[in-house]
């Protein structure tokens, strides 16, 4: 009786294997049949993008919204202003260094003064020096009088050397403060969100009076271009796809095309199905080919929306 069940359990499993072995056969003939059996049409699945990446823009700094100068679906140009942060602090600090540049400005007019002045006195010193110099020298004056001119040019000369420095110290803190000023400029600037691109505001995630962390995505920006779809082909067909072929673009569960368009870009290579791809009942292991298709008419299409593309291979 044991060796009764001994057979029976081997026989089980040899069905089995060749049952496995069948399928796995059957599944081999019927991939070969749908590669050598001719079609006229290619169906794809895709998804509605604009021709250029959507930009997840962020902010520099950490702060609170507390303007919104653009709404979603408003067009953007590159460089403008979309939104600020508050900037209170900074404006402060613009205030002050702008004061503190003034202040620097009048003692450095001050400084510039004291030196003409200097110049001026050190200039008729000399010439009495050499003035009385030259009667000391036909007797006709004291060599007292010739040695304190002589002392008077020299501390002229030293005080216009200490004059001269002094405007050189007022002028690197007058620089200093430029550069403050710049600083705080730029630290404002950092409070300004701006476009990257010229396109069209997709979505706002922060509003009016949110916080902000640095590097925090507060909107999605649509560069201005084309509206494509991009879409990918079992490797089944993926030999049959060339650029320029004609493609019917549609909603799922519906025979009624929405776009229409042509295949200007066609990958060299297969890759893993993406999620917005794999259906139920999908194989897993399956690669796809991308493509990308540039549509004729493409007003009023959802970006993001899944959609079936029917690429005609007549053509």
């Amino acid at each position: 009786m044991k060796k009764f069940f001994n057979c029976l359990i081997i026989l089980m499993i040899l069905l089995s294997a060749c049952n496995n072995k069948k399928k796995k056969e059957a599944e081999i003939k019927k991939n070969i049949e749908i590669k050598n059996k001719p079609i006229t049409e290619v169906i794809g699945i895709g998804r509605i993008e604009p021709e250029f990446e959507i930009i997840q823009l962020s902010s520099e700094n950490s702060g609170i919204i507390t303007r919104r100068f653009k709404k979603e679906n408003d067009t953007v140009k590159e460089g403008e202003t979309i939104a600020t942060l508050d900037n209170a602090i900074e404006n402060a600090e613009l205030v002050q260094a702008t004061s503190k540049l003034q202040t620097f400005n009048k003692q450095l007019n001050i400084d510039q003064a004291n030196i003409n002045e200097v110049k001026s006195k050190l200039a008729n010193a000399i010439s009495t020096f050499n003035r009385l110099k030259n009667l000391y020298s036909q007797g006709a004056e004291t060599k007292q009088a010739v040695d304190n001119a002589e002392t008077e040019t020299k501390i002229l000369t030293a005080n216009l050397n200490k004059q001269q420095s002094q405007l050189l110290f007022s002028k690197s803190q007058l620089n200093e403060q430029v550069s403050n000023i710049k600083f705080s400029n730029t630290k404002i600037g950092q409070k300004k969100i701006k476009s990257p691109v010229n396109g069209k505001i997709l979505e706002w995630k922060k509003n009016v009076g949110e916080g902000v962390n640095g590097q925090e995505v507060v909107a999605q920006i649509s560069p201005a271009g084309k509206i494509i779809v991009v879409a990918e082909i079992d490797e089944l067909f993926a030999n049959k796809i060339q650029i320029n072929q004609n493609a019917i673009i549609r909603n799922f569960g519906d025979s009624i095309p929405i776009a229409q368009g042509k295949i200007f870009f066609v990958s060299n290579f297969l890759k893993n199905k993406s999620l917005f791809t794999e259906l139920s009942g999908e194989a897993e292991d399956r690669r796809v080919r991308l493509i990308k298709i540039e549509l004729e008419n493409p007003q009023n299409l959802l970006l993001n929306s899944r959609v079936e593309t029917v690429i005609n291979l007549k053509n």
